[in-house]
């Protein structure tokens, strides 16, 4: 089969008889056979050029389809089912399109509340952090005080010591820790 022969069903249209065969045809053969169909009174019989010459009892057709009509009632035919969404769920499959539409949106405000930090804002919050870190350090035994141990990477600034030294009214306990050098 060469390219030339491939059908571009997008452009087809779909003439389903009662037995279940199916006839594409093109879309202006289809909508000729649906129009004939729909204006008649009783039963008549056509012969389609485009098909070889069949003739076809009209009484036989079930329906004159374009491509994505026929997608959707194949689909349905085999048990799936459309939700409110547009979304297609397989035969007694739950739908949670509302819920992931819920999600989604809610997803999509935050992302509009989210503002990137600036540099300064950056910087900002990674002082106030080493700070906060450095003091619970200076409170005593545990997690922060292990952090800045001897031998580790980090060093207590001078600027915190004092800090916490004028805050507290003592002199801060500094065994044990990396302090950094004048």
């Amino acid at each position: 089969m060469t390219t030339n022969q491939l059908i571009n069903y997008e452009e087809k249209m779909v003439v389903l008889m009662k037995s279940g065969l199916i006839h594409w045809v093109t879309g202006e053969t289809g909508k000729k056979i649906g129009d004939h169909i729909a204006n008649q009174s009783g039963h008549s019989f056509l012969r389609l050029k485009e098909l070889d010459n069949i003739t076809i009892n009209t009484a036989e057709i079930e329906g004159v389809y374009n491509h994505k009509q026929y997608e959707d009632l194949c689909r349905v035919k085999s048990g799936e089912w459309q939700c409110a969404y547009g979304k297609w769920h397989l035969k007694k499959g739950e739908c949670k399109c509302k819920e992931d539409k819920i999600k989604t949106d809610r997803m999509a405000e935050q992302q509009k509340e989210f503002t990137p930090m600036t540099e300064e804002e950056r910087k900002q919050s990674r002082e106030t952090m080493m700070r906060a870190n450095e003091m619970a350090a200076l409170n005593g035994p545990g997690m922060f005080r292990d952090m800045y141990r001897v031998g580790k990477p980090r060093k207590l600034r001078l600027k915190t010591i004092k800090e916490w030294e004028n805050k507290n009214g003592r002199k801060a306990d500094l065994e044990g820790l990396n302090v950094e050098s004048i």
